[in-house]
């Protein structure tokens, strides 16, 4: 047979069962694109397979084909950052993962909540995802104003029990005001009287004021004179205070420790640079004197061991103030005959 003879070619037909599934896939991504929620069906790759056309305006973005995708390449996935890590989070657990964002879409602020779930075939192997978004804007916004309100709505309560009660406080302030209107004008000639008192009482204080400050230069002179007369004494002295700070040193007694300068005001005989017996013999004759108030002499003794033996003698002086001090005297021992100038040997 030539090929003039040839039978034609006759045109194929899909199979019965090709067809039915056809019209199936058609009759669900119709259902699919009635849908409000925007749907990705993802395969165990993150292909998309299959989405309706809520998904892209749920984000504002233009109408695109999307099907046959990798999820990681669409601006879908660009706009939620938060996507990679939920999703991974349901891949880890095979549980599904719901959040939230916020997006802007034209002049509109949106509130978006996204869905994951996986997809499990027999034997509980992972064939895809399914992701579901829903614009949740109106009802984040509604559930504030319902909070608002009732928060509101407590508060005006509170107020209007805070109005009643103070329109009693009010009318009990009234008659108490009446009450000190009459209190205020026999007050009133109370205080006429009390300034004339005062006046009296400012030109009294006045002079005193004045002899308090001709007394304080009284008191000057005294101290200066007092520090004077202890400067003189050809012996180490030093004059304590019943809390052992050492108020006040002569230039032998500064010159005996082996000070260049007087030592910081808060100096107490605690440290004193003496043998350790010695300085606690020192804090308890101090205090025994300041008990007995009588002089007590503690003889021979040499600050270090090694120079001239001296006596020291603790005596009290009586302040005006009624305070009481120690004055502790370093002079040659009584047997001893005359001695140099005791003095403190440091190594």
């Amino acid at each position: 047979m030539d090929a003039a003879q040839a039978p034609a070619p006759q045109p194929t037909t899909a199979p019965p069962q090709t067809r039915e599934v056809d019209a199936l896939r058609l009759q669900q991504q119709l259902l699919m694109d009635t849908l409000q929620l925007g749907v990705l069906v993802l395969d165990s790759n993150d292909t998309i397979v299959q989405n309706n056309s809520s998904i892209q305006s749920l984000y504002g973005l233009a109408p695109a084909k999307l099907d046959g995708k990798k999820l990681q390449d669409t601006d879908f996935f660009l706009r939620t950052p938060e996507l990679a890590r939920h999703l991974l989070s349901t891949r880890v657990q095979n549980q599904p993962a719901r959040f939230q964002i916020k997006t802007r879409v034209g002049e509109e602020d949106r509130m978006l909540e996204l869905t994951i779930r996986p997809m499990l075939g027999e034997g509980g192997v992972r064939t895809g995802s399914l992701i579901y978004c829903d614009n949740v804007t109106v009802q984040e916004k509604l559930q504030v104003t319902i909070e608002e309100l009732e928060s509101t709505s407590e508060e005006l309560q509170s107020a209007n029990e805070e109005l009643e009660t103070t329109n009693e406080e009010l009318q009990s302030t009234n008659e108490e005001l009446e009450t000190t209107n009459e209190e205020l004008q026999s007050t009133n000639e109370e205080l006429e009287t009390t300034n004339e008192e005062l006046q009296s009482l400012n030109e009294e204080l006045e002079t005193t004021n004045q002899e308090l400050e001709e007394r304080g230069k009284e008191l000057d002179q005294l101290n200066s004179i007092y520090s004077q007369t202890l400067e003189k004494i050809r012996m180490p002295v030093m004059l304590v205070a019943q809390d052992r700070r050492i108020l006040f040193w002569n230039t032998m007694a500064l010159r005996m420790f082996g000070f260049k300068s007087r030592p910081p005001v808060n100096f107490t005989l605690e440290q004193l640079p003496l043998p350790e017996a010695l300085r606690r013999l020192l804090i308890r004759r101090h205090r025994a004197v300041l008990v007995s108030q009588k002089p007590i002499v503690f003889r021979n003794q040499t600050l270090d061991g090694k120079n001239s033996a001296v006596d020291i003698h603790f005596s009290t002086v009586a302040e005006e103030d009624r305070s009481v001090r120690v004055l502790i005297t370093f002079g040659p021992a009584a047997d001893a005959g005359v001695r140099a100038e005791p003095k403190l040997h440091r190594s």
